[in-house]
């Protein structure tokens, strides 16, 4: 004989070649299912406000779901300078099925202190333990 016995099956070096590829095909196996879980970024649109004079409205803005899983978010709305009156949500929660897309903070409205300075409305959503806030700025008509 030539100093190996085929009769004995799978020989070490065999069996050892056989586990170095395995591990790599399980750990890629294992990963697949937790980046399919994965959410995708909520795409947001922000409206414009309408300015009468100097009352504001603004409509809300389109946060939209490009991924297959639902996402939920909590929003909430700022102003700055200041405004004498804000009608409307301001903070709420929402979640948005796969594939589509929810109106948030829909319907505020408000007069600003003085309509002379430009007008800073903040959406700020939270998400997955993160924030990132959207911005418009506007200015009202002196009265």
């Amino acid at each position: 004989m030539r100093g190996h016995d085929r009769s004995a099956g799978i020989t070490r070096r065999t069996a050892m070649r056989a586990a170095v590829w395995t591990v790599p095909v399980v750990a890629v196996t294992c990963a697949a299912p937790l980046a399919a879980a994965s959410t995708a970024r909520p795409a947001v649109q922000m409206l414009p406000v309408t300015i009468d004079r100097a009352t504001f409205t603004w409509p809300g803005a389109v946060v939209g779901n490009p991924g297959t899983t639902p996402i939920t978010v909590t929003w909430s709305v700022a102003v700055s300078p200041e405004l004498d009156w804000m009608t409307g949500p301001t903070t709420g929660s929402t979640t948005v099925p796969p594939g589509s897309s929810a109106t948030i903070a829909a319907g505020v409205q408000g007069f600003p202190v003085a309509a002379a300075w430009p007008t800073t409305l903040t959406l700020t959503l939270l998400r997955d333990g993160g924030s990132e806030d959207h911005s418009l700025v506007f200015q009202a008509e002196e009265a």
